[in-house]
């Protein structure tokens, strides 16, 4: 995609965000934005949503400044859609009953200035609806609910529109879409005359970026260019980062390595002046200036290799610290095999149709539109007996091994690491399984940490940790929109993780990347 170019819509001077307890959410970001597609990454928790939220000033910094226009399209992560209607959903309520009372006579000079500019707000919403390809376009009033998952983001889309803005604030809007959805969002990127900054972990949304804004690490950088050439510069920094440091880690071990030598030298220079001294060759005046020179010079050497030394070790941790956390998970588990052509699922439908058969060691999406009993069909395959009586389909067969990660994790707050995954698997021998968690990259004190303060992202390497390593192990695993709000690189977890899964699979996920990366071989339609 061409990146044209606007005016500096947004700018930042040292903005800062500090939450009341003292913890430091971000600091010192100054940026300017004036691409027409800008895209925010990071981990979760790096303070991207904050960022975009003041922006769009639902929330004030804690110091510095920032500049963006008066008139902004705000689209926050977690819309709710329930108790709505398509007329709150486009954000106009407040304009549509304030023409109502002044169509039936009301002289409230408030409801003038609101509908000031908005005169034909209606007929421009039944028209943007129209356009975006909505059913009943004129039914306003009509209960957001009822309304696909794509219908609904292509409504607050619309919504944005009607408003005029001079920039789009959007944060995570393909999150749980479908891909009707998903490609409702993408094309309104694609058609888009006015710039967008838009916080996402979506693969292909990224792709459609002009400039990518990276929050890591206390830093905010900025890269021309799309996802693919954001990675190849990063690429590319640490190539270099770790042949710095691995020329520093030689620089620290040849300065440790001379400063021993110097300390064998002066050692056996001692053992050789008290020999001379019992030989008696000097005066004792002269013999005991020797010994002083002799006790200086070696103290200046022991100096100076000591202070060599240090420099080489603080070269080495500094060049350390630029290379980044890119830590992959070697997992085997060979108590997940199944044999080729292994049944593993027979599933009827209800009407007498056809059985479908899933063998082993087969990966599947199962895939349709939001709402066409995706998710009640995973928990009816791992035995949820409420889910059964509303599915469409019942299940002949299953394996008993198998392993669910749902949407929803629920993890007991007070409980350790170390004690939901031991819950699971009580009979492990406790070094086998540390070895086991530590190859899921949790290592040492992380095993320790309560569940109650892990992040997101912790949270669902936990409950896979605990699936995985559960006794018996599971030999089909079934994931629920396991991507949804995951930033980019537990999905790298996840995807490191599932290849040292040799069982079967079967998938809910609207995320075209991750379903390549983990080696999905067909699909079973709803």
């Amino acid at each position: 995609m061409a990146a044209n170019f606007f005016h500096s819509v947004v700018s930042t001077d040292h903005l800062s965000l500090t939450w009341p307890d003292g913890t430091q959410c971000f600091a010192e970001v100054s940026v300017d934005i004036n691409r027409r597609v800008t895209a925010i990454v990071g981990d979760n928790g790096s303070g991207k949503s904050s960022f975009l939220k003041i922006l769009a000033g639902e929330l004030m910094p804690s110091s510095g400044s920032f500049r963006v226009p008066e008139r902004r399209g705000y689209l926050p992560q977690h819309a709710s859609v329930e108790g709505h209607s398509v007329l709150d959903l486009l954000g106009i309520r407040d304009i549509v009953e304030a023409l109502e009372r002044i169509e039936s006579g009301g002289v409230d000079e408030h409801d003038f200035e609101l509908v000031e500019g908005h005169w034909d707000i209606r007929e421009h919403a039944e028209t943007v609806l129209s356009d975006a390809g909505i059913s009943e376009p004129k039914n306003l009033s009509r209960a957001a609910q009822s309304l696909s998952g794509g219908e609904a983001v292509k409504v607050a889309l619309a919504g944005l529109q009607l408003r005029t803005p001079e920039l789009y604030l959007l944060d995570e809007p393909t999150n749980n879409l479908d891909r009707a959805g998903r490609e409702a969002v993408y094309e309104f990127l694609a058609r888009s005359t006015v710039p967008v900054v838009v916080v996402s972990h979506d693969r292909e949304l990224l792709s459609m970026a002009d400039e990518i804004i990276e929050f890591f690490a206390g830093r905010v950088r900025s890269f021309p260019g799309n996802y693919s050439a954001y990675e190849s510069v990063i690429a590319r920094e640490q190539e270099k980062a770790v042949q710095a440091w691995t020329e520093a880690r030689s620089q620290r071990k040849q300065a440790v390595r001379k400063r021993q030598e110097m300390e064998t030298r002066l050692a056996r220079d001692v053992r050789r002046g008290k020999k001379f001294a019992a030989s008696k060759r000097k005066p004792g005046m002269a013999m005991g200036l020797d010994k002083q020179r002799s006790e200086r010079s070696a103290a200046r050497r022991h100096s100076s290799h000591a202070a060599s030394v240090e420099d080489a070790r603080r070269e080495e941790y500094e060049a350390q610290l630029r290379i980044r956390d890119d830590a992959s998970v070697f997992l085997h588990l060979p108590e997940s095999r199944l044999p080729q052509g292994t049944k593993v699922v027979e599933l009827t439908p209800r009407g007498g149709e056809r059985s479908l058969i899933v063998t082993g060691p087969e990966r599947l999406r199962l895939s349709g539109a939001n709402g066409s009993g995706k998710t009640t069909l995973l928990r009816t395959i791992a035995g949820d007996a409420d889910a059964a009586a509303r599915s469409n389909f019942q299940v002949a067969y299953a394996l008993s091994d198998i392993g669910f990660v749902r949407q929803l994790i629920t993890l007991p707050a007070e409980n350790t690491v170390w004690d939901v995954v031991r819950a699971a698997n009580p009979e492990a021998d406790p070094q086998r399984l540390r070895d086991h968690l530590a190859q899921l990259l949790f290592i040492n004190d992380d095993v320790s940490k309560k569940c109650g303060e892990l992040s997101g992202g912790e949270r669902f390497r936990v409950e896979v940790a605990r699936t995985l390593l559960a006794q018996p192990a599971p030999r089909l695993l079934l994931l629920d929109e396991p991507t949804n709000n995951l930033d980019l690189s537990t999905v790298q977890w996840l995807v490191d993780t599932l290849a040292g899964f040799e069982g079967a699979l079967i998938v809910v996920s609207h995320d075209e990347k991750f379903c390549e990366d983990i080696g999905l071989e067909g699909w079973i339609d709803l």
